[in-house]
């Protein structure tokens, strides 16, 4: 995810802070390997694994009834409506004339010079610097050089393409910003070198506390005096660190032992284009090339580089028709949600109420919850675009960039938010900290250690404020409670005697029922990550606190329907469908 909100109290003094980015880790590769070693079982024990997997397949939970789940949507959608759309809307246009030039700007020409709410700062960085048109050109010069060397030159794909993106990147931030990306750069090459992950942590920790603490801050404003410099090293680094990372671990992992073998012909570490083998992707060279690679450098996401140095060097071939149309449906959509951001800012101003305390306590309920909404809403497709548009031109170079976020709203589960809200991150995460320190594979002490270290650095790295530690604790709390009851539920068998005592309808209504307040928790939480303690607490205090019983319900009711809806999409496509995006490809 993208540093700019973890920086904005240091870089803009905004109160409004953004979205989580990380992973609730799980050890998926010891999930695939407990579901392998399943099948073998089952065939050991005469039950052949296709028939076992039909056999799964075929088992589905228990749904309700239609005429219900039509309701539910119903519902959702009035309340929605009335909520997102009409009361923030009503209340944008009486409040007009008490927000400053900093939160409303003239907008577009076709809507009658209507002012914009120009409030978000990552918004409005972002589309000031990586998706600004310059920017956007020079990736479209990127895609171009991509195709022109993959048919004449395939040979020299890395070189010239780095020669590319260096040049781009020196053209926009400037040689003193670009000498600060290299010199974390060079650090944590160094550091990776003695082969001890350990000391890339240090060096890691070190060097993210040069945009956490004073008197490295202020050492950086007197060193960068243009603001729009200043912002570029703190967000620029911070995305790089991320990447350094994943750099220093896979080497103290993987390339230390595989650079010191003694064959170095070894064929299955051989690629066909004449680029190095595999195992010796792992020099200054090599870290240059990933970490200054064009379409993930400015905003992410973060793709970890065991997966960049297998797929980035790989055969160059043409592009087919169905995966060039598949490119371009993905760029249509981005671009789609991008205008309907810019085009619902013209009139629902819920970042500029955020902005003003004063106004915002004052609101009925209905305007309250309204905004809530959106902002989560916003917060989702905002990345959809600033994660999508990377991605798409990413895959011109065959390299699979990570999906973008999955609907914020259609995740109740804190597991499941962290783990396909930002999938690089959830993926970096596991891979440097959860899986090393033992996780699931240590017992469920060293489980929950492993992910609190985890959200430990997600709240370091997002900027070390109050608020980002609420909101990590709250996520691990969040976290730990889901596998605490799922395993007592498995331990004591109450899923099992709770399905044979219930008709299949009711024992889904219990399972909405219960899960509607962990669903609240994880909305607050999203909402302290956003706006911060004091706006979160209005939220919370009007529509849960002190609403009682009407907004408090409402909003349990609102989130119980979003739960059977997801429940019964789940139940019909599969959760994967869903989760991974499947209904857009």
């Amino acid at each position: 995810m993208s540093p700019v909100t973890r920086r904005q109290a240091a870089a803009a003094n905004q109160d409004i802070k953004q979205e989580p980015s990380s992973s609730s880790p799980e050890d998926e590769d010891t999930k695939d390997s407990l579901n392998k070693e399943s099948y073998q079982r089952a065939e050991v024990k005469g039950h052949p694994v296709s028939e076992v997997r039909k056999n799964v397949a075929d088992i589905k939970e228990p749904g309700l009834p239609r005429i219900e789940v039509a309701f539910y949507v119903i519902c959702i959608v009035v309340i929605m409506f009335k909520a997102n759309v009409l009361a923030v809307y009503r209340k944008s246009n009486d409040h007009v004339t008490d927000f400053g030039p900093y939160n409303l700007k003239p907008g577009w020409r076709i809507l009658g010079g209507k002012l914009q709410d120009v409030s978000d700062f990552e918004w409005n960085y972002s589309k000031s610097t990586h998706l600004s048109l310059p920017f956007l050109v020079a990736l479209f010069g990127h895609i171009i050089l991509g195709r022109i060397i993959d048919a004449y030159a395939p040979k020299l794909k890395s070189q010239l393409s780095l020669a590319y993106s260096l040049a781009c990147i020196v053209g926009f931030v400037g040689w003193k910003v670009f000498l600060v990306f290299l010199l974390h750069t060079a650090v944590t090459f160094l550091a990776s070198r003695t082969g001890r992950s350990s000391i890339v942590w240090v060096v890691m920790i070190l060097q993210i506390a040069t945009l956490n603490f004073d008197p490295f801050m202020s050492y950086q404003r007197l060193l960068f005096e243009e603001e729009q410099d200043f912002h570029n090293v703190i967000f620029g680094v911070a995305m790089c660190q991320l990447r350094l990372l994943s750099f220093g671990i896979d080497y103290c992992q993987n390339g230390r032992q595989k650079t010191n073998k003694e064959d170095r012909t070894d064929k299955e570490d051989r690629t066909d284009n004449g680029n190095e083998g595999i195992a010796y992707r792992w020099s200054f060279y090599h870290i240059i090339v990933y970490n200054f690679w064009l379409p993930l450098f400015a905003g992410g996401p973060v793709l970890t580089y065991d997966k960049f140095r297998i797929e980035y060097y790989q055969e160059p071939k043409p592009l087919s028709k169905e995966e060039l149309k598949k490119i371009l449906k993905e760029f249509l959509r981005y671009a789609f949600w991008w205008v309907f951001i810019d085009a619902a800012l013209h009139f629902l101003y819920f970042p500029a109420f955020q902005q003003r305390r004063h106004l915002l306590m004052f609101l009925p309920s209905w305007a309250i919850g309204g905004i809530a909404l959106n902002q989560l809403i916003f917060f989702q497709v905002k990345y959809v675009v600033l994660y999508g548009l990377p991605r798409a031109i990413g895959l011109f170079d065959r390299v699979e960039v990570p999906l973008p976020p999955i609907c914020v709203l259609g995740t109740y589960m804190f597991q499941d938010f962290w783990r396909y809200f930002d999938r690089g991150l959830h993926r970096l995460l596991v891979q440097c900290i959860y899986i090393p320190l033992g996780g699931s594979r240590r017992g469920l002490l060293m489980q929950l250690l492993s992910s609190l270290v985890c959200f430990w650095f997600v709240y370091y790295w997002h900027g070390s404020d109050t608020h980002l530690l609420y909101w990590s604790w709250f996520n691990w709390v969040g976290v730990t409670l889901e596998q605490l009851i799922q395993l007592t539920i498995a331990k004591h068998g109450m899923e099992t005697y709770c399905k044979r005592k219930l008709s299949g309808a009711m024992y889904v209504r219990l399972v909405g029922i219960l899960r509607t307040p962990l669903y609240i928790c994880l909305a607050a939480s999203n909402l302290v990550f956003l706006a911060g303690t004091r706006i979160a607490h209005i939220y919370v205090d009007r529509l849960i606190l002190s609403g009682w019983p009407y907004e408090a319900l409402t909003t349990a009711f609102l989130l119980y329907c979003f739960i059977q809806v997801v429940k019964e999409f789940h139940r019909v496509y599969g959760k994967r469908y869903m989760c991974e995006k499947k209904y857009a490809s």
